[in-house]
């Protein structure tokens, strides 16, 4: 009988599946687009129950498509957007999802820092003080709605959850994603007993954390049938999205880098190594390899601000496009071509959801500078899509600057279907890139996991090697890196203008909370 297994990915704006053979073959694939929610400035939450049945359906389609039997899907896997929190009624309901792009608890970062300090708290965690973190996150649910507080029995995220409404007996989390609670030691792999109790959380609240790749039941008749599979296939434990997709691009070795440019942005580097960066501006994960780490710096609204674009500045483009069976981006990459490197000037911030890595400035909002009347849409495109670029370049360079050596970089998620944004990628790191041949690593990533659960390999590390390959790779240009240079430093000082001295993005910032009050 031939064996295949179902890789999903549960993201911010979509979930996909793809059905896997055992060889690495995608016979299979499905996809479904769904939005968020923005009840106040700095806000944002989904539906984790539309989320979780967005994944069933998905599944359904690419095992239709595949057109094999249900005896031959063996195993599946999620991945999933990363530091979401969830939380959970006895009855199993999820009452309320915060996405990892909400930044309310700002004022809850006060609190962290007063009662364990900067420097503890990122020795333990391995995560400078944010606000997007689930520990403050918990924090402002307990101040500010103590009823939905006093209704919690389990807090999770959503691979988790996803993994409940398959068919687990309990709730299960993946090493990679714990990080995002920071209550989870990275170096130690357990939970913070000390961090849960101060804060009065109740480690029975909490998810049971396993490594990637374990199997952790089977799937529910329900869910079987509902995607067309046996319930005997494996329900395996998968991990973050980010953390899928650095594996999923083969980044499996030290000084192997993975970018991803999706909803969000994402530079990880493979360690087999304990790290801390003395800057405190990076963060280490454990990776998808268990004993393993990845260091990483995310960005928080990646090629989710150029989809911003396509449909709020681009949309009679959009628009055009679908009317002749053309894709929006494809028009938007003619744009961009169209328009010198620079955008003739223009220089754009993609704070959407405030900074990342390594900035890490909840008040900061997505700017753009430079405007005359001689800029037009085309220009706007480039900018945005260098800005990411710049942004996604902040990150590498804070990486680079605390000591880790990068020699290789994989380029992976939607904007790989673009070469003028590959090669602009290329030019602006000063490093040869590569994609791979799957453009969608965190499926991959959690295929991978899927396999290894159903004992086809005997780890990740091993089936990644096995299954990942290159399609193309990209060579920098050396003018075009020198100018990338150039703007990078044009870049860095704007950001610097807009958040010291007058501190023009925290003024900003308070203007827009005043409209939640």
């Amino acid at each position: 009988m031939n064996q295949y297994v179902l890789g999903i990915d549960v993201g911010t704006t979509g979930a996909k599946a793809i059905l896997l053979s055992a060889s690495g073959e995608i016979k299979g694939s499905g996809y479904e687009e769904y939005s968020c929610d923005y009840p106040c400035p700095g806000w944002v939450e989904q539906d984790a129950d539309a989320l979780a049945h967005a994944a069933l359906r998905v599944c359904a389609e690419a095992v239709t498509q595949a057109g094999v039997s249900p005896e031959e899907v063996v195993s599946l896997a999620v991945s999933s957007q990363r530091d979401c929190a969830i939380f959970v009624d006895a009855s199993d309901r999820p009452m309320k999802m915060i996405s990892w792009q909400d930044s309310r608890a700002d004022a809850e970062m006060s609190r962290i820092e007063r009662e364990i300090g900067a420097d503890s708290f990122y020795e333990l965690f391995g995560a400078p003080i944010s606000s997007i973190w689930i520990l403050p996150k918990i924090l402002w649910v307990q101040k500010h709605d103590p009823v939905l507080w006093s209704r919690t029995v389990r807090i999770v995220q959503l691979q988790d959850y996803i993994l409940k409404v398959l068919g687990a007996d309990g709730y299960y989390a993946d090493e990679p994603d714990a990080a995002f609670w920071c209550m989870w030691e990275t170096d130690a792999r357990r939970w913070s007993s000390d961090t849960i109790e101060r804060f009065g959380i109740g480690k029975e609240r909490l998810p049971k954390v396993t490594a990637s790749g374990t199997a952790v039941g089977t799937v529910c008749a329900e869910a079987a049938a509902k995607i067309g599979i046996s319930k005997r296939a494996l329900l395996c434990v998968g991990g973050g999205d980010q953390n899928c997709a650095s594996v999923g691009a083969g980044a499996v070795t030290p000084g192997m880098a993975a970018i991803s440019i999706g909803t969000a942005g994402l530079v990880a580097v493979f360690s087999n190594k304990r790290f801390r960066d003395p800057k405190r501006k990076v963060m280490v994960t454990n990776s998808v390899v268990h004993g393993n780490w990845q260091i990483e710096g995310n960005q928080h609204a990646g090629a989710s601000v150029l989809r911003w674009f396509r449909d709020e500045i681009a949309l009679y483009d959009k628009i055009e496009a679908e009317k002749s069976g053309e894709s929006p981006y494809d028009r938007i990459n003619k744009m961009i071509a169209e328009s010198p490197p620079g955008g003739r000037g223009l220089v754009f911030l993609p704070y959407f959801a405030s900074a990342g890595s390594p900035r890490y400035n909840p008040h900061a909002r997505g700017s753009l500078l430079g405007l005359t009347f001689m800029h037009g849409r085309k220009d706007i495109a480039r900018a945005i899509v260098e800005g990411i670029t710049l942004d996604l370049k902040d990150i590498l360079v804070s990486i680079r600057e605390a000591g880790v050596g990068v020699d290789r970089i994989r380029i992976m998620g939607g904007a790989t279907r673009s070469d003028i944004w590959n090669q602009l990628q290329a030019d602006c790191y000063g490093c040869t890139v590569e994609t791979v041949k799957t453009t969608d690593a965190a499926l991959m990533g959690a295929a991978l996991c899927a396999l290894v659960g159903a004992g086809i390999y005997p780890e990740v590390r091993s089936a990644s090697e096995a299954i990942v390959k290159v399609n193309r790779v990209y060579e920098p240009d050396a003018d075009m890196t020198a100018f990338y240079d150039e703007s990078y430093e044009i870049y860095c000082d704007a950001y610097e203008a807009l958040s010291s001295g007058s501190n023009v993005f925290r003024s900003i910032a308070e203007r827009q909370k005043q409209i939640e009050e």
